[in-house]
């Protein structure tokens, strides 16, 4: 009777082409710019990586993996053919031989032919799972394709063939290769090349060659079948022809196989009927399953696990890591974060993609495989206590305020990571397990195997804590703590929980256990069954109920995941699983108790903020969306509670609202469904959303507030009622914010010592609002780091303030005008002076003026200045005008009367006064002169004289005005003109018995100043005048027209001592 040939049940996880959980090449934490130096071999560092062929593929061949004949010809395959694959994927040779009638010859030939796998993707798979990388594979491709596959030969279930490299490749010499298969897997292959590993670039050139030309194959029946049509003298002279042709290699083997035939005693080969042939495919009771080379993987992945545990030197790939250091908070957000998102060590997480390959493809080696990984990690002790101890924190519910971790950033980075991929392997495991094809005593091993793991983790966790203890009562208090940690840690539970469902209900024809047919028994034959026992359970320790609320949230977020993923595969149900989705965006909780969980949290929130992004957006969830926008707009949506902001719902309405753009990925269904004010809307949501305020205090939830940063680099508006003081990650997170504007205003974010910024970009300039926004955000941020530092007076170097300059002298006059009030505080005095040095440089004027102005603001400082920094601030104020020198001087005077001003700078001081006195006596001499020479129209010369003169002033008495032009006697007509009169010229200067200029120094109000040097306004209230009357001089004097309008538009006002 023929077998009964069931599908197997793994075909439950073929049915997603893609693989949604692959983890293949996975890239390295955004943030993590570590590196280790590596020594093992090369096969080891590539981590199996390349296992599944890219989407696109240029200069192919072929563009898919899959080739059979059929797809040359346009006619519809022969039932008989088809028949035949059928066969050849499911029943062994062996029970179509028993088969009565006998199948015809030219059937078992199309049997044996259809037997060979069809697709490539599986010699990738397996050529990479033993060589660790697709190096072999791509050299095999390359030989196929340079046609150095000669003579292939299938005969049955054998195929071999010869392989000749071409003269440009390395490697010369033919090699000959031998690949057995069954029912489209391969079961072995060999090579004489002397590759250490089973699937070389020879067998996978093979492999090819028989995929994509299979008709230049020569096929021929087994040799079972060709000899049972031989006669005995036609099998004496086979016989006796082969042992001539390989009279070394088989002559020995043939004596002793004549002896045991010839043999009078009972031997095993008289008392079995039959005899084995290799090239007839496997037997009825043997499971078929690919070739895995078990060993090869066992000390891969040890040197894997071993190299990852061990310390290794952190080598910093960019420089500026040296001189900018990231606050505590921000290094332990990064160190939780980066093993649930950059997948280390990533050989083993790209195997643990390959066992989810493995079930989509109905492998029977992903149930091995799983457990070779299993079983490594098991035996690295300290992979389990980093497990064992990462779970039980996660869960114990311990407060995640005051101080931050102080363990290694590598190794805390490593010891989440190893957790990650514990969890990973129990939840392929529980998978396993669910499989509604197993049978119960399948189940019942499975479930054995599991408690025996758990068991072993424990009593290694258990006997490490115990090395550390010293004494009695600290042996105690570990026995104590560990009979709860063992009950919080969960381990192997979720798989062990899984055995105890049963598919009774849900019974599924050819997939659930019928209790005929035990599919997918074999797998488990290789478990070893274990005789301990349970220990009694002990009673938990009750949590809060804030923690088991975080709890809860986690595993709603994660089902979230689970139900939008699957619902999402069929359009019908897309507006079902965008509703899950938003969901568990909305979904309230209190802030996690523990701070891993926090993380946890966030990045399950980012992931279900992907799946929705996936998701095409139709008429009825661009609906919900605007409901959403508009509660947002209005400050009305509050379902998550008041410590947790919805930035992450607001990130997800901004990109669906939005028009779509480079960073967008969310899908309309139809362009004609988005309205013209959603982009409208979607931006004011966005922006009412980062001016919430979250009601939580970051001493006791330091890395909540961490996230909330993250999200949206805010400050002060998302504070509490009662103002969070300032942190080191806040200021961290505005100066990232300075740099994110920065880049997205257009400007030049490298911060690079040894490479220049490319010149062929931004020829047009930053935006200069946005350029100055950024400019500010930093000099804020440098401010909030000063209140954590308080030593911040004393510094010597800061990047900080090395980026603020840089952008400073980008930006120009603003950027240094709007620093001459807000450096205090911000920078120290010699930052500022030097800023306002490296400003007067140039060549523009309004910012070389902005520039002394900033450094006079510098001057009141002057006892933190030393004397090169003063004395080139008051150059600056010099080169400027001799009001800015004279108060430089002044400050600086006012400045050195607490002390602290070195006598050097005081001296410099007092030169320049008396080069201020110089200037202005010689100024004052020279406008006297022209005075006398060019005397105004009206005659008026207003002199002011110190109040306080020790002599007595001269009387001098005020002029006549000469009458008007009008009112001038006319002379009669006809009568000679008047006489000229005589010249009058005023005596030499230095006859004028003046006493001249007397400068000291006195107040400000007392100060002699140049009229042009100083407002009239300022003059008349800082010195008070006394107006004396000059007689007129002996002469006729004669009205001249009056000056023009530009010159001296006010009185003239001389300040004298006589």
């Amino acid at each position: 009777m023929p077998r009964v040939v069931v599908p197997d049940v793994l075909e439950l996880w073929a049915q997603d082409d893609q693989d949604r959980f692959s983890f293949e090449d996975s890239d390295r934490f955004e943030e993590d710019s570590l590196c280790s130096w590596s020594t093992e071999p090369e096969s080891v560092c590539n981590n199996w990586r390349g296992w599944k062929r890219p989407a696109i593929v240029p200069n192919s061949l072929y563009t898919s993996g899959k080739k059979t004949v059929t797809e040359s010809t346009s006619r519809l395959p022969q039932l008989c053919e088809l028949a035949a694959r059928c066969v050849a994927s499911h029943i062994p040779f062996e029970l179509v031989e028993h088969v009565y009638p006998p199948v015809p010859e030219q059937l078992q030939l199309r049997i044996a032919f259809w037997s060979f796998p069809d697709n490539e993707e599986d010699i990738r798979l397996y050529s990479c799972l033993a060589n660790s990388s697709a190096d072999e594979f791509q050299r095999g491709e390359h030989l196929f394709k340079s046609r150095a596959v000669k003579d292939p030969l299938q005969i049955g279930f054998h195929l071999s063939a010869s392989v000749c490299p071409p003269a440009s490749y390395s490697q010369r010499g033919q090699y000959n290769v031998a690949v057995a298969f069954d029912r489209r897997r391969i079961t072995s292959c060999n090579c004489t090349c002397n590759s250490s590993a089973y699937w070389c670039s020879h067998i996978v050139a093979v492999c090819l060659h028989r995929i994509h030309q299979p008709t230049q194959v020569c096929l021929r029946a087994p040799v079972s079948e060709s000899l049972s049509r031989l006669h005995r003298d036609q099998l004496q002279k086979f016989a006796q022809y082969l042992i001539s042709e390989l009279p070394q290699q088989i002559l020995p083997t043939a004596q002793r196989i004549l002896d045991e035939l010839l043999s009078s005693q009972p031997s095993a080969i008289n008392s079995v009927c039959g005899a084995p042939d290799p090239t007839a495919g496997a037997s009825v009771n043997e499971q078929t399953s690919w070739y895995l080379d078990e060993k090869t993987l066992h000390d891969n992945i040890k040197k894997i696990l071993i190299k990852f545990c061990v310390p290794a030197p952190i080598v910093f790939s960019d420089v500026n890591y040296l001189s900018s250091t990231a606050p505590p908070a921000a290094t332990e957000w990064s160190n939780l974060l980066r093993p649930l998102r950059g997948r280390e060590p990533e050989g083993m997480w790209n195997l643990l993609s390959i066992v989810r390959e493995m079930y989509k493809r109905n492998d029977r080696n992903a149930l091995p495989l799983l457990q070779i990984i299993t079983e490594e990690c098991m035996a690295c002790e300290q992979i389990m206590v980093w497990w064992f101890n990462t779970k039980v924190a996660l869960h114990i519910g311990v407060s995640s305020g005051g101080k931050h971790s102080s363990v290694n950033s590598n190794a805390q980075s490593s010891q989440h990571a190893c957790a990650s991929l514990c969890d990973e392997v129990v939840i392929l495991w529980r998978l396993a397990a669910l499989n509604p094809g197993l049978s119960p005593q399948e189940r019942s091993i499975l479930s054995c195997q599991f408690n025996e793991w758990h068991l072993k983790i424990v009593d290694k966790v258990e006997k490490s804590r115990l090395l550390h203890a010293n004494t009695a009562h600290q042996t105690e208090r570990i026995t104590k703590n560990m009979a709860t940690s063992i009950e919080v840690f969960s381990g192997f539970k979720p798989a062990i929980s899984a055995c105890q469902l049963d598919w009774d209900d849900y019974q599924i024809p050819g997939v659930t256990y019928q209790g005929t047919v035990s599919w997918l028994s074999q797998p488990f034959t290789c478990f070893r069954h274990s005789d301990s026992k349970n220990d009694s359970s002990i009673n938990p320790q009750i949590n809060p109920a804030s923690h088991q609320l975080s709890v809860l949230a986690s595993d709603t977020l994660a089902k979230c995941g689970f139900l939008c993923t699957v619902l999402a595969e069929n359009p019908e149900y897309y507006h079902l699983a965008f509703k899950v989705g938003l969901f568990g965006l909305e979904m309230p909780r209190p802030p996690a108790t523990t701070k891993p969980l926090e993380v946890k949290l966030f990045n399950q929130e980012s992931e279900l903020v992907n799946l929705l992004k996936r998701i095409p957006l139709g008429e009825k969830e661009l609906t919900m969306i605007r409901e959403r926008a508009q509660l947002l707009k209005d400050g009305n949506l509050r379902t998550r509670g008041e410590a947790l902001l919805p930035i992450t719902l607001a990130s997800f309405i901004l990109d669906a609202l939005t028009m779509p753009g480079r960073e967008s990925r969310c899908q309309l269904l139809s362009p004609a469904l988005r309205l013209t004010t959603d982009e409208v809307l979607g931006f004011e949501a966005a922006t009412a959303a980062l001016g919430l305020k979250a009601n939580v205090s970051e001493a006791d939830h330091p890395l909540l507030c961490e996230g909330t940063r993250r999200q949206r680099f805010k400050g002060k508006r998302a504070y509490p009622s009662i103002p969070n003081q300032p942190s080191e990650a806040g200021a961290h997170f505005m100066f990232e914010l300075a740099k994110n504007v920065l880049t997205k205003a257009g400007g030049n974010s490298s911060t690079s010592l040894f490479t220049q910024a490319s010149t062929s970009q931004n020829h047009h300039g930053p935006h200069r609002a946005l350029h100055m926004c950024a400019f500010q955000l930093g000099l804020y941020a440098l401010g909030l780091h000063n209140c954590v530092s308080p030593n911040w007076l004393s510094r010597t170097y800061s990047s900080h303030v090395s980026w603020i300059t840089g952008q400073a002298m980008e930006i120009g006059a603003p950027a240094i005008s709007f620093l001459q009030d807000t450096w205090e505080g911000h920078l120290t005095p010699p930052e500022a002076v030097s800023m306002a040095d490296r400003a007067s440089r140039g060549c523009d004027r309004t910012m070389t003026r902005a520039a002394a102005e900033l450094a006079l603001s510098c001057l009141p400082h002057a006892h933190a200045l030393n004397p090169n920094e003063i004395q080139r601030a008051i150059l600056q104020c010099k080169e400027q005008s001799d009001r800015m020198l004279e108060q430089a001087c002044l400050t600086v005077e006012n400045a050195a009367k607490g002390g602290g001003v070195y006598p050097e700078v005081l001296f410099q001081v007092a030169k320049y006064w008396f080069e201020l006195y110089i200037r202005v006596r010689f100024c004052s001499l020279y406008f006297l002169k022209k005075l006398f020479e060019n005397n105004s129209a009206s005659g008026m010369v207003a002199v002011v004289a110190e109040q306080a003169g020790p002599a007595p002033p001269p009387p001098m008495v005020q002029p006549q005005p000469p009458p008007p032009p009008q009112q001038a006697q006319q002379p009669p007509p006809g009568a000679p003109p008047p006489p000229q009169p005589t010249q009058f010229v005023p005596p030499p200067l230095a006859a004028v018995p003046y006493s001249l200029f007397a400068l000291a120094p006195a107040p400000p109000h007392f100060q002699i100043r140049h009229p042009h040097q100083m407002d009239p306004h300022q003059l008349a209230a800082a010195i008070q005048t006394q107006m004396y009357h000059l007689p007129a001089p002996p002469f006729q004097y004669y009205p001249t027209p009056a000056p023009p309008p530009h010159v001296f538009s006010t009185a003239i006002q001389v300040s004298l001592k006589l």
